[in-house]
């Protein structure tokens, strides 16, 4: 008994040769950039090993029991693509093709014979020989690769176990590469949604600061991901006032902003001028917890100042916010607006929230901000921290842009410029 042929065979016994093919192979296929692509590279170098005259690919992925697809024929010119054009592939039922496909095995038939009526005929015409490669999904038959020769050409079983093999890693990697090919284009869906999240996000923020007597401002503004959770407003009130809140959403990305973007509705919605900071919070609060909050574990910590600027007094409250800082000109110390409420509003429905006053005086800094700068991270590990912060504000700055930029250089400084893992929001005013 002769010894049974391989798939490799037809390349000679010399082991240089035969490795030559595999490189070949492997590597036109990962210079493949399409799942398509990866199929015909792969068939074309098969076809050099094992010959045909005609190979057809059948399908019973998403279609109804009984049924397959053609998704390939070597004697197609312009070929659908399987993935994309679906609904331009036969779509068959039953016949020789069918009872292959549905065999979840390989199969030769070297005397093949075709009813005219067979709903296969015209793919199995002028052949008289077909061998079957299944490949598996899930431990079904769901592809199969169907080689076909003319009559008088038989197959040689004994290279079956080795194609099989061969052919289902294959199918594995045309799998992945169809799955990283889905993921991609979702991704890319995501990501425009995302992107729009934040043109509208942008859109709610102020967009210029006031020119307002006696103060002058500076911020900065950056999400962690196309969209965040950080927000800032300012309510330019009778009296010579401004108001300024500074919030941030639990949690990132569009989750957060959403949630920011409802914050900000409410906070427009206060149906009188926000000069209580009290009343204001309480508000915020409440609207929250009816009907946002309550059933989830979502919150929102936030600061709200009112500044009298014919006074120099910034009255105050804080829900669980991280305390703004000022710095008094010629004292390089710093002093935390401390006084802190520890709850964040969306929690308790009923939380009050208390006020205290904070005189000012000209050239004082006030700074306010998100705990995505105190919580910056260094490749180590460590925290930014308050004192990082602290250590940055004291500098001798001399204007509210000066602070901002010196702050964030500081911060990307520590963190030897590695991106933000949180939203980092700073609002710098210097009272004149």
């Amino acid at each position: 008994m002769s010894d049974p042929k391989r798939i490799f065979d037809v390349l000679g016994t010399d082991p240089k040769d035969q490795m030559r093919f595999v490189l070949d192979t492997v590597r036109d296929l990962s210079a493949a950039t399409t799942p398509r692509d990866f199929v015909k590279t792969f068939g074309d170098h098969v076809g050099e090993i094992i010959s045909r005259d005609r190979m057809i690919v059948l399908s019973r992925n998403d279609v109804p029991d009984g049924y397959y697809l053609v998704t390939r024929n070597s004697d197609w010119e312009d070929a659908p693509d399987p993935w994309s054009e679906r609904d331009k592939l036969p779509l068959l039922k039953g016949g020789i093709l069918g009872d292959l496909i549905y065999a979840d095995e390989p199969r030769i038939i070297n005397d093949l014979r075709v009813d005219p009526d067979d709903p296969g005929a015209t793919f199995l015409d002028g052949m008289g020989a077909i061998m079957t490669c299944p490949q598996y999904q899930k431990r079904e038959a769901k592809t199969l690769q169907v080689f076909l020769r003319r009559p008088g050409k038989p197959f040689e079983p004994s290279i079956l176990p080795e194609l099989v093999w061969t052919s289902n890693l294959f199918g594995i990697a045309v799998h992945n590469s169809r799955l990283g090919e889905e993921l991609q284009r979702a991704y890319a869906i995501i990501d425009d949604e995302l992107r729009v999240i934040s043109e509208l996000q942008q859109a709610l923020l102020p967009p210029n600061l006031p020119d307002v007597q006696g103060l002058e401002l500076a911020v900065h503004y950056q999400t962690a991901q196309r969209a965040g959770g950080d927000y800032y407003d300012l309510f330019p009130l009778e009296g010579n006032r401004l108001g300024m809140l500074m919030a941030d959403v639990s949690g990132h990305g569009a989750p957060a902003a959403v949630l920011m973007a409802i914050t900000h509705s409410i906070a427009r919605a206060f149906p009188e001028s926000p000069t209580d900071p009290a009343l204001f919070l309480n508000y915020l609060n409440e609207q929250l917890v009816r009907h946002y909050t309550n059933q989830s574990r979502a919150f929102v910590t936030a600061f709200y100042g009112v500044y009298d600027q014919d006074a120099h007094v910034l009255t105050y409250g804080n829900a669980g916010h991280p305390p703004p800082l000022v710095k008094h000109r010629n004292v390089s110390r710093i002093q935390p607006l401390d006084l802190f409420d520890n709850l964040p509003l969306g929690v308790e429905r009923d939380a009050q929230h208390t006020i205290a006053d904070f005189k000012l005086t000209p050239d004082d800094f006030l700074v306010m901000y998100t705990d995505g700068l105190t919580e910056a991270r260094n490749p180590q590990g460590q925290l930014f921290q308050e004192d990082g912060l602290g250590a940055a504000v004291s500098r001798d700055w001399h204007t509210p842009q000066e602070l901002v930029r010196g702050v964030l250089s500081a911060v990307g400084e520590f963190t030897q410029q590695s991106s933000a893992d949180d939203d980092r929001t700073l609002l710098a005013a210097r009272v004149r």
